[in-house]
């Protein structure tokens, strides 16, 4: 599977008050194989997330969809965080951290 870029501005999605251009704030993602994102965020910090631990979780809950390859690529920015079309996100300023002290980490659900 080829990767798929997802690019976003950001006044995409943003409700009154809201200001995406916080620096842990997602600027751009991209979807390579095997459930990771390659984020970049509004101060320039870049790296992987490693979401693979879903293939195998259980009981996920909303991210139960994510399992499937076809729905994980739905992934797309809105008001700077990565989130799904059944609701799932992931909080920017958590990524923001662990991306931040390290470039790629994995994530247990």
């Amino acid at each position: 599977m080829d990767p798929v870029s997802i690019q976003a501005a950001a006044e995409t999605h943003c409700p009154v008050g809201v200001t995406p251009a916080t620096r842990w704030r997602l600027a751009a993602l991209s979807i390579p194989p095997r459930c990771r994102l390659v984020v970049t965020f509004h101060d320039g910090t870049t790296g992987v997330v490693d979401l693979s631990a879903v293939e195998s979780g259980l009981e996920l809950g909303i991210y139960e969809p994510l399992k499937d390859p076809q729905f994980f690529v739905k992934a797309r920015i809105e008001v700077g965080t990565a989130t799904w079309p059944n609701g799932a996100d992931r909080d920017p300023a958590w990524m923001h951290n662990l991306v931040g002290q390290s470039r790629a980490w994995a994530v247990h659900f």
